[in-house]
């Protein structure tokens, strides 16, 4: 998928998708969320990104964040409670959906 400037100023200005912007691997991460759905765990989620992220604690930090603004939920897992599931929330999805529906 090509990202144009359009793409950046619309998260920018949508009330979830700002927050995807603030690091150097967060645009990568809503993308992951918004094709898989979910990752069970930050250990996988770190291993999922091509881009560098930070030790857990501060992958933490931010997941922690984008919780607080209602844009992921960390639920429990499947295979074991203590991994949390990360997915975004079904507003932020309805919210971001439209931004990259115009890139298809």
């Amino acid at each position: 998928m090509y990202l144009d400037r359009q793409v950046f100023l619309r998260l920018s200005e949508n009330p979830f998708g700002k927050y995807f912007l603030k690091k150097n691997f967060s645009l990568e991460l809503l993308m992951l969320l918004f094709d898989r759905v979910c990752v069970e765990g930050i250990e996988e989620l770190s291993k999922s990104l091509v881009s560098p992220t930070p030790k857990a604690p501060a992958l933490n930090a931010y997941l922690s964040l984008l919780e607080s603004k209602n844009c992921i939920i960390k639920a429990a897992g499947d295979s074991k409670k203590s991994r949390r599931k990360i997915l975004l929330t079904q507003s932020c999805r309805d919210s971001i959906a439209p931004i990259f529906a115009t890139q298809d």
